[in-house]
């Protein structure tokens, strides 16, 4: 493995162990690659998965960070897959988020 790939998978264990929690290891590491898929495209931001993170964990800051329309409607998708799974209040504090933002229509 090379050393990105090495960065990358490093990168995806602490996003995983953060955003695990909220909403379950295996929907946070699809998160992790679609959003770092996401950030190494044309026009991605290198900090998009940290702010993924963040929006989970209820401390995303919308005057140092920003998402791509792609990485909200992942956040959705994901969390619209595991609303039976998690716990509610958080699902429903998120969503509200979401809603706030304009972020729950497709």
């Amino acid at each position: 493995m090379t050393k990105e790939g090495e960065d990358i998978r490093g990168l995806e264990g602490e996003f995983t162990a953060l955003a695990g929690p909220v909403i379950g290891k295996g929907p946070a590491g699809e998160l992790f690659r679609k959003t770092a898929s996401r950030a190494a495209s044309k026009g991605g931001s290198p900090s998009a998965p940290g702010a993924v993170a963040a929006f989970l964990l209820g401390v995303f800051d919308d005057t140092t960070m920003s998402l791509e329309d792609g990485d909200w409607e992942d956040i959705r998708e994901t969390l619209t897959e595991v609303s039976s799974e998690i716990d509610m209040d958080t699902l429903t504090a998120l969503m509200r988020e979401l809603l706030s933002r304009g972020k729950l229509s497709k």
